[in-house]
């Protein structure tokens, strides 16, 4: 027999029972179709006798010393590809985008000799279980990493069944299901030539993840905020893994309570998704000291429900967090929340609750908030070297009636919310006239993008500095990037100058002091008077007697 696979045809054979020759083996995933091989003729015996015929060769006619190979073409899989079984030929025509970075091995079967009748009908009797097929026993394994367009190639192996299993997929898709491919295999339309020079075509979906934040009416430190998580259900038989990780703030508090999951856009609509049933919730602390983690970890029962749900691409597994911003802005502005999708383990062996950022290769997305922050300094305004202790100020969301030609402007304006950021209603400046309003969110930036209008804060003086005038109006202000001192700080310094009482002038005195001083002359003037005429009354009856 040549290499190019064409049988060599026997003579003549007794004639026996007709054996079914199995050159054929169902490939899981879809990957391949083997074909069957041509089955031996039975002919009728004559007068009782065995008697003879010419047939198809068997496969007791192949050469245990030839050897093959295996080529994988990983692909990735589309809406257009793998719903065709494959037939071990290369394929010219197969679409999808070449994925390389995937590793297989292949172990071959060791008991399973495809030289004998006995050895196909054993492959057979595995009834296309990868599992009891490897337990039969398997070779060392061998290799290969997809390169160069998704290829890799398994050269000069001997005859045999083959378990092919993808051991590392690329971060971000669905691994192929193992699955078993024989070496040689009969041609799936020439019945009487071998293919020893296999392929396969693997198919990896893919998945993506999205992120957003309603932040928008979170002005301040101490305000809700939320944030939607909307991850895709690969195109997959099934999932052997699905983690949805969120990586936040630790300044942001996102109690379990406030976590739901469901799927959107599936074939059923909307299907909620039950915690401990579906997915379990796992909380870490950031080795980093600076963030937290919540991992939704899908159960067997979760990702069968996934893939009995999805409809097409735009099913989706979305997940809700609802919290506060809790804590203050101190050196660092930027809020920031990831969310990363694992639809595959990671080969690093990384576990939700190791505190540990996920590979960086996984599908995932970022928001950002920004707050900032106002440092008030309250001076004398005829001497700006004297600070002013005692000074009281409100921070409003405001609308000026006009717009404001520069930041911190007293201007005529509407306060249309008070704000507390972190639980403080008033700031009162201390001995140095200092006093630091931490946590207002930036206002041109809201919903992790840039606004185009933004609008202002008003700081309200509510009372002012013994011996001095409170401002006349509300002191108009934001916080913007543009005057932030670096690209996470947001931290903004103002001076507020308040009049002495009066503008420095005294008043007449009050309380009509030049009539009292009148009215005590004048009682000294009666009680002098009463102290003369006693004494003259004396003097008289001393005189008398």
């Amino acid at each position: 027999m040549t290499h190019t696979g064409e049988r060599k045809p026997m003579s003549t054979t007794k004639t026996r029972r007709s054996l079914s020759l199995l050159a054929a083996f169902a490939v899981a995933a879809g990957a391949l179709a083997l074909p069957a091989a041509t089955s031996a003729t039975q002919a009728a015996p004559a007068f009782g006798l065995a008697a003879t015929v010419t047939r198809a060769p068997s496969l007791v006619d192949l050469d245990a010393t030839k050897t093959g190979s295996i080529t994988i073409h990983k692909l990735v899989k589309d809406a257009n590809n793998g719903t065709t079984a494959g037939n071990g030929l290369e394929d010219a025509t197969a679409t999808g985008d070449p994925l390389d970075g995937a590793t297989f091995t292949v172990e071959k079967l060791t008991n399973v000799d495809l030289t004998t009748q006995a050895g196909w009908e054993k492959l057979a009797g595995f009834n296309g279980n990868v599992d009891t097929a490897k337990a039969d026993g398997v070779d060392a394994a061998v290799t290969k990493t997809t390169a160069g367009g998704g290829l890799a190639k398994f050269d000069s192996l001997p005859l045999g069944a083959y378990v092919v299993t993808e051991t590392v997929t690329p971060a971000g898709y669905v691994g192929s299901k193992p699955f078993i491919i024989t070496v040689p295999m009969t041609h799936p339309t020439d019945l009487n030539k071998w293919v020893y020079d296999v392929h396969a075509y693997p198919k990896n979906s893919k998945a993506g993840i999205e992120k957003t934040v309603a932040d928008e009416n979170t002005p301040a430190i101490g305000s809700d905020i939320s944030y939607t998580i909307k991850s895709d259900i690969p195109a997959a038989e099934a999932l052997d893994f699905y983690d949805v990780v969120d990586q936040y703030d630790k300044r942001v508090e996102l109690p379990e309570a406030g976590i739901t999951l469901k799927i959107v856009d599936g074939k059923n609509g909307e299907v909620a998704l039950a915690k401990g049933t579906d997915y379990k919730l796992i909380a870490a602390d950031g080795t980093d000291g600076k963030t937290k983690f919540w991992t939704a970890e899908f159960t067997a029962d979760g990702r069968a429900k996934l893939i009995a749900n999805r409809k097409d691409d735009n099913t989706k597994v979305q997940m809700d967090l609802a919290g506060t911003v809790k804590d203050k802005v101190e050196a660092d502005g930027l809020f920031k929340n990831k969310a990363i999708l694992l639809p595959n383990a990671p080969s690093n062996g990384w576990k939700p609750n190791s505190g540990e950022v996920p590979p960086p290769d996984y599908p995932n997305s970022e928001v950002v908030s920004k707050f900032g922050k106002v440092k008030i300094t309250k001076v004398s305004a005829k001497d700006t070297n004297a600070k002013l202790k005692g000074a009281e100020f409100e921070v409003y969301q405001c609308t000026p009636q006009t717009t404001p030609t520069a930041n911190f402007e007293s201007v005529d304006a509407t306060l249309d919310k008070k704000l507390s950021p972190a639980g403080t209603e008033t700031y009162t400046t201390d001995a140095n006239g200092e006093v630091t309003i931490d946590g207002l969110r930036n206002n041109d930036w809201a919903n992790n993008a840039a606004v185009a209008n933004p609008g202002y804060y008003c700081l309200v003086e509510t009372k002012a500095p013994e011996g001095f005038e409170l401002q006349t109006r509300p002191i108009a202000f934001q916080i913007l990037q543009s005057n932030s001192k670096a690209d996470n700080e947001y931290t903004l310094n103002t001076t507020v100058k308040d009049v002495p009482k009066n503008g420095g002038f005294n008043l007449p005195l009050t309380g009509a002091a030049g009539v009292g001083v009148l009215i005590g002359a004048g009682a000294l003037l009666v009680g002098g008077s009463g102290a003369i005429a006693l004494a003259n009354k004396r003097r008289k009856e001393q005189a008398d007697a």
